[in-house]
């Protein structure tokens, strides 16, 4: 598995277990947009940024996040079991 990869499942399994939701996106005619979409209950939900350890999101990518903070939606970005944790406390509290 690759170390994204890694972050992915880690993200998943936390995500469930803390009794969240997550769908893995594909974007049609759409690149650098966000992994996935997490939720929890309404209006506990966040669009997220997988990365591998240490990498940083880039240009094109800060672009999209900003457009979609713009309209409302949370965007975060993991790159860690850390981050990703640090996340679900966030979002759920």
């Amino acid at each position: 598995m690759t170390p994204e990869g890694e972050v992915k499942a880690y993200l998943a399994g936390r995500v469930r277990m803390t009794g969240g939701k997550l769908r893995f996106l594909r974007w049609i005619a759409r690149r650098r947009a966000c992994d996935c979409l997490v939720w929890w209950t309404f209006p506990k939900c966040a669009l997220v940024e997988v990365k591998r350890p240490g990498k940083e999101p880039t240009k094109a990518q800060l672009a999209e996040h900003r457009r979609m903070r713009a309209d409302g939606w949370p965007v975060y970005v993991v790159d860690s079991v850390e981050s990703v944790d640090a996340f679900i406390a966030e979002i759920t509290a």
